[in-house]
């Protein structure tokens, strides 16, 4: 019997029944063949609800009890016990690693668990055999006694029965049973486990874990169950089995990896943070197995699973947001403190990682299992890669995790909404409409551009430190502050201030503005270039903003500059579209985004004025041509009236910091060392000077010796514009060019006689516009699609090459590593050590990532010199001839009184240890 919902009759059927279930409002649904199913179809939302609350909460009945079970080991064993303990737990964990794909199949068809159940009883009891003649080997792989590969051995059975097993009751709806066998388990670890741990210490204590698998074992095994093949796709399970399996990996390969890759203390540091973000990841870990036999009889069942997903993982991420301190001590001690920022972070990755099982489960059922497969043999390919290459830190394997995630869960949610039947049928309208082969290829560039920004490789410098240590203050505190201790408007250090107060003070967190900003440059040089020119240059000048090295260093900044590139952008594009179409809200944008530019940056002035001589070029052009100007002339009036009044409350601070600037000079010592230094200030400003700040707005920072060879290849440079100037030009080209090249000029202008003013960075604005430039010049010069493809492909290898030079190189001057030089400077210093610090402004960043240290400034040096404890020397901007002199005079001093007993550098870090 069939209804328009699914299949309406829960009885056994005759073997040669075929069983067709249809939807009406979804006629691409694929289609479901199988016997008669398990589950009769549920109308009701609520007691969808209750089945996934009464075994998730078995579920977290179950983690709690496990949890418990490990902190009563920790007290009752001695640490070599207890490490042996936790060493058999890792391996268990390791061997019912694909239980997840196991019981996905059974819960899908639960008849798979009666065909299987002696296969994998084979299977496993030769596995056992070989782990048995083996356990010599493996014990001494493990550093472990002989008993912990044994007792693993004994083991090896239940890890694919007990996920059979229960697979079997999710899939006939068995579910009293099923929370019996998750709590089964861990309350034989407690009773039987302790009592053994007691007895036998951690050898007992193992057998406990191994007997409680068991006992859950037999709990499962004994409910009785339907064996009908269930609902069923065309594929059948097989596709249900790897895709689980792929998320198991997904789950615990970072945890792997960083046992095996990072330094013993950050590899403890993971761990902890790996059991924070486990609860998210194991309390959610049922839904998608109570989804599975419901999500093709009831759609209802997808939102449910969805709503209790959300709801457990955001409960875990907002109390960790909340209370994150308080949760990290109460569960780990003062010790794993510096691992709080990270906790949030992580937990949200595990908690998407819920959301993606959910979404996997309703896939496998519902649309092309193959599509959800392969994206998630990606996720597993770039989470292994970019483990593997940003893995030196906790934070780093953090990172690379909470973007795997991310990116994940917005291809395979988008992959599962572009197939619903509305979805289809909007798709159809806009693909009518001609704007859909637009929107799928810039989705999907943005999309790796947010990846790209999030791949962030390295720590936080002195200056992103300052502005943290300011958005810490009180608001109205903050705002005094940068009146008078700063040189930059109010804006990028408001939204820092809201932005803590959120979400901590992580590295992630405090360049989620940069990130997020820098991500929306790339869909807006689309749209400006399709103004300006057409959709292929937009498309193009997308793709080279995603992977513009400089575009990247500034959206992975703590500070304005990501800002400034977008409302550089925003202002171009409104620019040319009120031009165009003359309508007010144009008009408006263009005066918004100009006092936001203002509010960003003072010196882009700079680019203001390049676009009111665009302006001017406009109306003197149409007045040539006798075409009406008085209405745009209005508007353009109008608007700038508009950025006026908006900037109107900057004055005050534009007045105190332009005073405070001139009393304090341009030599203020603070400036870093330019990327390039020895070619742009070979020779004062110059030529030279120009062509390097160019080469970082195009390709990046690099080390010395690669901007000499590149500065070196003007006249190459001049040869190909000379090339170019036979080719006819067009007004939005030549605008273009007026906007890139009249801020540039000017700031080479400033630079003479403020050098400390002169760096690309000051007029970020330019970067999209050279990025437009780079998109029309690679359009206008190959012919053809084909061409355009083949060019533009090229390019993007290119500066990906770029990307990786100015990220990974430490010889780039621009790379300045204190969470590296920090750390370990934390790592040995005791309570009653010193850390001497120079220049005096290092201080934020050394109390950044060293809160616990004894800071005290190089000028204070005699304060500690007759102390007994050790004394760290931490020393940077060694280029500047005052702040080397000072170093290695305080240096020379230290060597009468103590004993130089190490030294170690980072990139552009040096620390001198003293006894």
């Amino acid at each position: 019997m069939t209804d328009a919902v699914g299949v309406g009759h829960a009885g056994p059927a005759p073997e040669t029944e075929t069983v067709t279930v249809t939807a009406t409002r979804e006629a691409t649904a694929p289609r479901i063949v199988g016997r008669a199913p398990a589950l009769a179809p549920v109308t009701s939302a609520r007691t969808i609800a209750r089945e996934q609350v009464l075994v998730t909460g078995g579920q977290l009945v179950a983690g709690v009890g496990n949890l418990l079970f490990a902190l009563v080991m920790a007290r009752v064993l001695d640490r070599r016990e207890f490490t042996e303990l936790a060493t058999f737990l890792v391996c268990y964990l390791l061997l019912h690693l694909p239980g997840a794909s196991f019981g996905a199949a059974s819960a899908l068809v639960p008849r798979v668990a009666h065909a299987v159940r002696r296969r994998a009883l084979i299977i496993a009891g030769a596995a056992a055999v070989v782990l048995v003649a083996l356990s010599p080997t493996v014990a001494s792989a493990l550093h472990q006694p002989l008993a912990v590969p044994l007792l693993l051995a004994a083991a090896t059975p239940t890890a694919a029965l007990l996920a059979l097993e229960r697979g079997r009751l999710y899939g006939t709806g068995n579910l009293p049973p099923l929370v019996g066998s998750l709590v089964a388990e861990p309350a034989g670890r407690l009773t039987v486990g302790l009592a053994l741990a007691f007895a036998f210490g951690a050898t007992g204590a193992a057998l406990g874990v191994v007997l409680a698998g068991y006992g859950a074992l037999a709990v499962a095994r004994r409910a009785r169950g339907g064996t009908g093949e269930g609902v069923v796709r065309d594929l059948r399970p097989h596709a249900a089995v790897v895709a689980f399996f792929l998320l198991a990996l997904l789950q615990n390969e970072d945890l792997l990896l960083a046992a095996r890759l990072l330094p013993a203390g950050e590899a403890a540091r993971f761990a902890a943070l790996s059991t924070l973000g486990g609860v998210a990841a194991f309390a959610t870990a049922t839904v998608p197995l109570v989804l599975l036999p419901r999500v093709a009889v009831d759609r209802k069942a997808m939102r449910v699973a969805l709503a209790v997903t959300v709801a457990v993982g955001g409960s875990a991420v907002l109390a960790l947001v909340v209370a994150g301190p308080a949760l990290v001590s109460l569960a780990f001690g003062p010790a794993y403190s510096s691992i709080q920022p990270l906790a949030a972070p992580y937990v949200l990755a595990m908690a998407l990682l819920g959301v993606v099982r959910v979404v996997v489960a309703d896939a496998t059922v519902r649309s092309s299992a193959k599509t959800i497969v392969a994206m998630l043999a990606g996720a597993v390919v770039l989470h292994v890669t970019s483990i593997l290459v940003l893995g030196r830190t906790a934070d780093a394997v953090m990172v690379a995790t909470l973007v795997t995630m991310g990116a994940v869960t917005a291809c395979t949610a988008t992959a599962t909404v572009v197939r619903l039947p509305r979805v289809v049928e909007w798709r159809s309208r806009i693909a009518l409409a001609g704007r859909l082969p637009a929107l799928v290829p810039i989705a999907g560039i943005t999309a790796g551009a947010l990846v790209v920004r999030l791949l962030v490789t390295r720590g936080i410098w002195v200056d992103e430190a300052i502005s943290v240590s300011q958005a810490k203050l009180p608001f109205g505190v903050m705002l005094e502050r940068l009146q008078i201790a700063d040189v930059h408007p109010p804006l990028h250090a408001s939204l820092l201030w809201g932005t803590i107060r959120l979400f901590g003070t992580g590295e992630l967190s405090i360049r989620a503005p940069s990130i997020l900003a820098g991500t929306l440059v790339v869909p807006m040089l689309f749209v400006t270039g399709r103004e300006l020119f057409d959709r292929r240059t937009g498309l193009v000048a997308a793709a080279f903003g995603a992977v513009f090295p400089l575009a990247i260093w500034y959206s992975q900044e703590a500070r304005m500059y990501a800002l400034y590139m977008l409302f550089a952008i925003v202002a171009i594009f409104a620019q040319a579209r009120a031009l165009r179409q003359g309508q007010a809200r144009y008009w408006a944008l263009y005066g918004v985004a100009t006092a936001a530019l203002l509010w960003t940056q003072y010196l882009a002035v700079l680019v203001v004025i390049a676009q009111q001589i665009v302006f001017v070029a406009a109306f003197v052009r149409r007045r040539r041509a006798r075409e009406p100007v008085g209405r745009a002339v209005v508007g353009w009036v109008a608007s700038l009236a508009l950025a006026a009044l908006l900037l109107v409350p900057l004055l005050p601070y534009l007045a105190s910091q332009l005073g405070a600037y001139t009393q304090r000079g341009a030599g203020l010592g603070a400036v870093p060392a330019q990327a390039g230094n020895a070619v742009s200030q070979q020779v004062g400003l110059s030529v030279y000077s120009m062509i390097a700040n160019l080469v970082w707005a195009v390709g990046g920072y690099h080390a010395d010796d690669t901007m000499e060879q590149l500065a070196a290849l003007w006249p190459l440079a001049m040869v190909g514009a000379l090339a170019l100037l036979g080719r006819r030009r067009s007004t939005a080209t030549g605008t273009l060019w007026v906007l890139a090249g009249v801020p540039l000029v000017a700031l080479f202008a400033i630079g003479l006689r403020r050098p400390d003013l002169f760096e690309v960075r000051y007029v970020a604005g330019v970067v999209p516009v050279l990025t437009l430039l780079a998109a029309r010049a690679t359009t206008a010069l190959a012919a053809g699609r084909r061409a355009t493809r083949v060019v533009a492909g090229v390019l993007v290898v290119v500066l990906l090459g770029a990307l990786a030079d100015q990220q990974l190189n430490g010889a780039n001057p621009r790379l300045y590593d204190f969470r590296g030089a920090v750390r370990e400077v934390s790592a040995q210093a005791g309570p009653g050590d010193h850390v001497l610090y120079n220049p005096v402004y290092l201080e934020a960043v050394v109390h950044y990532y060293g809160p616990e240290l004894h800071l005290v400034p190089v000028g204070d040096w005699r304060a500690v010199a007759d102390s007994r404890g050790r004394v760290f020397v931490i020393g940077s901007f060694f280029d500047k001839r005052d702040i080397s002199a000072r170093t290695g005079a305080v240096l020379a001093k230290l060597e009468r009184t103590r004993r130089l007993v190490a030294t170690f550098r980072r990139p552009q870090i040096r620390v001198w240890v003293f006894e």
